[in-house]
């Protein structure tokens, strides 16, 4: 799957998950604040979220390091790739 079907897979649920129109947001937006109301424990939820859509886990230590919606995408991109968690440096 390329990196820009994924990221529109990406914002299509985070679509559902917030029920926002999310078409202004791009890869560089910043996930925290990219929305009205978001906040950290807001944006754990979709994590979460986005865990089970996906099919996927991702470690902690790897969420702090997610700050944009193109971090995402590529976490999760490589996790569907490999299968498995997979650590980011940031």
């Amino acid at each position: 799957m390329s990196k820009q079907v994924l990221l529109v897979e990406i914002k299509q649920r985070i679509e559902e998950f917030t029920e926002r129109d999310v078409s202004h947001i791009t890869g560089q937006t910043h996930l925290l604040g990219a929305l009205p109301g978001q906040d950290s424990l807001n944006l754990m939820e979709m994590l979460m979220y986005l865990e089970d859509c996906f099919e996927v886990e991702f470690e902690d230590k790897v969420v702090e390091k997610i700050k944009t919606l193109d971090d995402l995408v590529d976490y999760i991109g490589a996790l569907r790739e490999q299968g498995s968690t997979v650590e980011v440096d940031a």
